[in-house]
C-alpha cells in the first residue's frame, strides 16, 4: 500500500489532448498487443459485447424516434381538437339578442333584415324561428307584427319555411304545457302563415283528431286555428282546400274513418265549435242503390255546409 504522506509521481501531461496523426495505425497494434495477452476467447466475448451493446444503443434509439413521433402526433391531434361548449352559452346569447331585436324593432322589413343579418350558424335558424313564436306566445294580445315578420323572413329565406313548419309539429306536441292565450297566440299565428301560404298545408300530418290521441288543450289549439283558417277563407273555401287531392292524404288525422267511434268524435268536435260543415268531410261516404237515396244525402249535406257556412260561435274556454 502506498501511504497518503508519501510523495506522488504527478503526470500533467495526461490532462493535456495530444492528437495522434496515425490512430489507426495504432489502434491495429493495440489490438495485436491485446491478442497476445488475451486469449481469442475473451477477445471474442469482449467483440460480441461490444457488438450487443451497439444493438442494444440502436434500438433505444429506434424507440425514442417512435416515442418521439407519437408525441408530435398527439399533440397536432389535440390542436385539431374542436372545443364544444355544452353549457350553450352561445346559443341563449343568440336567442337573447334574437329576443331584443324583435322588442325593439317598429317595423317588420327592417326587423326581417337584422334578423337575417345576424350570424346564425346554418341549422340553426329553427331558434329564430322559435324565438319569433316564443316572443308572440308572451304577449296578452296577439300581434300581426309576428305573422308579418316571419312572412317576410320566409320569402327572403327558404329554408325558414322547413324551420317554421318544424316548430309547428313541434308545439302541437307540447301544447299540453302551454296556457290558454299562448295557445290562441300560436293558433293566430299559424293561421296566417297557413292563410297566405308562407308554410305548408302538410303540416296537419301530425294531428290525429281522436279521444285518445288528444287533449282539451291541443283541442282548443286546433279549434283556435280552424277558426283563423274560416275568417280568412270562409267555409266554403275551406271545405275545397281539406278536399284537395294532393292534400288529403295529410288530412287523414283531421278527419278519421278508421273506426266508427273516432269518426263520430270528430263530427261531434267540428259541431260543437260551430264549425259544423267540416263533418261532411268527416261522415263516410254511404252506399247508395237509388237515385232517391243519393238525393237526400246530397240534400243533407248542402244543408249542414248551408248551417256551418255561418260566423262559429267565439269561446274562449276550452272545448272538447
Amino acid at each position: 500500500m502506498t501511504p497518503l504522506d508519501d510523495e506522488c509521481e504527478v503526470e500533467p501531461m495526461l490532462d493535456v489532448f495530444t492528437f495522434d496523426e496515425h490512430y489507426e495505425k495504432n489502434e491495429r497494434k493495440y489490438k495485436q498487443i491485446r491478442k497476445t495477452i488475451l486469449n481469442e476467447t475473451s477477445d471474442d466475448k469482449y467483440e460480441s459485447s461490444e457488438n450487443s451493446s451497439s444493438s442494444d444503443n440502436e434500438d433505444d434509439q429506434k424507440k425514442n424516434d417512435v416515442n418521439e413521433e407519437q408525441t408530435f402526433d398527439d399533440e397536432e391531434k389535440e390542436k385539431k381538437e374542436i372545443i364544444i361548449d355544452q353549457t350553450e352559452t352561445n346559443l341563449v346569447t343568440l336567442r337573447e339578442t334574437i329576443c331584443l331585436t324583435i322588442e325593439s324593432s317598429v317595423d317588420v322589413k327592417k326587423c326581417a333584415h337584422e334578423l337575417l343579418q345576424m350570424n346564425v350558424h346554418p341549422g340553426l335558424e329553427i331558434e329564430v324561428c322559435q324565438m319569433i313564436l316564443d316572443t308572440c306566445a308572451q304577449k296578452p294580445e296577439y300581434e300581426c307584427f309576428f305573422g308579418l315578420l316571419s312572412e317576410h323572413c320566409c320569402s327572403l329565406r327558404k329554408e325558414y319555411i322547413k324551420s317554421f313548419e318544424k316548430v309547428f309539429r313541434d308545439q302541437y306536441k307540447i301544447a299540453h304545457r302551454l296556457e290558454s292565450f299562448q295557445l290562441r297566440n300560436i293558433a293566430k299565428f299559424f293561421g296566417h302563415l297557413l292563410c297566405m301560404d308562407v308554410i305548408s298545408w302538410k303540416v296537419f300530418d301530425c294531428i290525429r283528431l281522436t279521444k285518445k290521441e288528444t287533449t282539451s288543450l291541443s283541442r282548443f289549439f286546433l279549434k283556435n286555428l280552424l277558426f283563423e283558417l274560416f275568417k280568412c277563407f270562409g267555409l266554403i273555401k275551406l271545405i275545397r282546400r281539406l278536399n284537395e287531392p294532393t292534400l288529403t292524404v295529410y288530412f287523414e288525422g283531421l278527419f278519421p274513418r278508421d273506426t266508427k267511434k273516432n269518426t263520430d268524435f270528430a263530427i261531434n268536435f267540428y259541431t260543437s265549435i260551430g264549425l259544423g260543415g267540416l263533418a261532411v268531410i268527416s261522415s263516410p261516404s254511404p252506399h247508395t242503390s237509388s237515385s232517391s237515396s243519393t238525393s237526400s244525402s246530397s240534400i243533407h249535406s248542402n244543408n249542414l255546409v248551408s248551417t256551418g257556412d255561418q260566423a262559429p260561435h267565439s269561446s274562449s274556454g276550452n272545448s272538447g
